[in-house]
């Protein structure tokens, strides 16, 4: 049976349905509530309503917004409390849940608490391969006809991406994440269904990139490494969010100049 990622349970149909049923019945209380306020004159009366869409479903009421920006609530956290809620040294997994599955996101947890609990190794950060950028072209590897490729996605359609197998190795650039080592288990990855694994991050705080991010032939590279997205992901793995994968879906696509120019991309 196919386990749906969060993407594919947000755009189910009959989720979707019930989501309705249930926005509906508190956007519906809200509305009620507001009547019975209104009902009659309440000169001494204060009424504060938490919600994202009061202002909408109390269109008479008085209605504030407030912001911070990220940096001013991230200080004001750290001027408190003393902690930096950004800094990943105060957290024993860090798991990008933007093209994760249920099932596989809460195997990591149990297994990553596991492993803490017995002092075992396992591995801290874990993302979706659309969080990488490639440095080798694709069509200089041959995975399907190597060994190599087809044990670990034997191992994996057995037990998973385990410790074992070790993390993906990225230089990160200009805030995107070049993959340095680690095709093969990202094909292999995505070819078992599986939409997370680890990863290990170098700083390439200045000077040259990892690769030639302004070369025209760069972009040859980044629609090879899409096709292996979409291959793998989408027609061996039977991933949703893979079977139509798009260059503009990568998710630092923004932060590389010859693709910003060429797509007519703006930087995040």
């Amino acid at each position: 049976r196919e386990i749906p990622s969060i993407a594919d349970i947000q755009a189910d149909k009959a989720f979707a349905e019930k989501r309705g049923e249930i926005d509906g019945m508190i956007d519906g209380e809200i509305k009620a509530l507001g009547i019975k306020i209104n009902s009659e004159e309440r000169p001494d009366d204060v009424y504060i309503i938490d919600s994202r869409l009061a202002w909408h479903n109390k269109p008479s009421s008085f209605a504030v917004r407030l912001t911070v920006n990220k940096k001013i609530a991230g200080k004001r956290y750290k001027e408190r409390y003393g902690v930096d809620l950004a800094n990943p040294e105060n957290y024993r997994l860090i798991v990008d849940t933007s093209y994760a599955n249920p099932q596989e996101l809460a195997k990591i947890i149990i297994d990553g608490e596991e492993h803490f609990r017995t002092q075992k190794y396992y591995p801290k950060t874990w993302t979706s391969p659309a969080q990488f950028l490639p440095i080798q072209d694709l069509r200089q590897t041959t995975f399907n006809k190597s060994k190599v490729f087809k044990d670990i996605i034997n191992s994996m359609k057995q037990i998973g991406y385990e410790p074992f197998l070790g993390e993906i190795d990225v230089d990160e650039y200009d805030g995107a994440l070049y993959i340095k080592d680690g095709n093969h288990r990202t094909f292999a990855t995505l070819s078992n269904g599986l939409t997370l694994l680890p990863y290990s991050v170098t700083k390439v705080e200045s000077g040259k990139p990892p690769v030639d991010i302004n070369s025209p032939l760069y972009m040859k590279t980044l629609y090879d490494w899409v096709e292996g997205l979409q291959y793998y992901g989408g027609k061996i793995g039977n991933i949703t969010q893979y079977k139509n994968f798009g260059i503009r879906d990568l998710a630092s696509i923004e932060n590389v100049p010859i693709a910003r120019e060429v797509l007519k991309l703006n930087k995040k």
